[in-house]
């Protein structure tokens, strides 16, 4: 974080002290610092929350590693209003060994309480990806494979995590697969 800049904040030495202008610019100023102290200070333990979840996916520099980490989890944990941490990760960025993480990419939904969202469009884009061009895998097929690695989600789900990860329908693939087949 830049907050190196509070410190060096000061009022122009060369006005007379007595005087009353300076006075009230000196009050509006000092809670201007205060303000931005704890501004910082808020972002610190925001952060720290952040990382200590997701060390080993930032260690790895691998989403796969996030574990599920909610806004309203942080603010519960640092005692604050989720509306305070989304209003502290908005366009705010860390770097870490190099990188450069946006704040709120670090926040993975969960689907529970070991298994996050991610990871299972992760896992949907694999088997996918690795499917039979020939016979591309409908939603049941995913669901039925998902369900032999303990994941249990419906159809319904599968549809939608693939609608977002902009993946298109078994028979929109398979049309896909001969179109390009037939280019051969």
């Amino acid at each position: 974080m830049n907050d190196h800049y509070i410190n060096a904040l000061s009022l122009d030495e060369s006005a007379p002290v007595h005087d009353k202008i300076y006075k009230q610019n000196e009050s509006k100023f000092n809670f201007l610092k205060t303000i931005l102290s704890k501004r910082s200070e808020t972002l610190y333990k925001i952060i720290n929350m952040i990382i200590t979840v997701q060390y080993e996916g930032i260690l790895n520099n691998n989403q796969l590693k996030y574990r599920p980490l909610t806004q309203n989890m942080v603010a519960e944990n640092i005692n604050m209003h989720p509306s305070t941490i989304s209003r502290g990760i908005h366009s705010r960025y860390i770097q870490i060994n190099h990188t450069l993480y946006k704040l709120s990419d670090l926040f993975v939904q969960p689907y529970n309480s070991t298994i996050s969202t991610h990871h299972i469009k992760h896992k949907i884009k694999y088997l996918i990806k690795n499917e039979p061009f020939r016979n591309p895998f409908s939603d049941d097929t995913l669901v039925s494979y998902l369900k032999g690695e303990d994941i249990f989600i419906s159809r319904r789900t599968v549809a939608k995590y693939r609608k977002e990860l902009q993946i298109k329908n078994c028979n929109q693939r398979r049309a896909i697969y001969k179109e390009k087949d037939a280019k051969k």
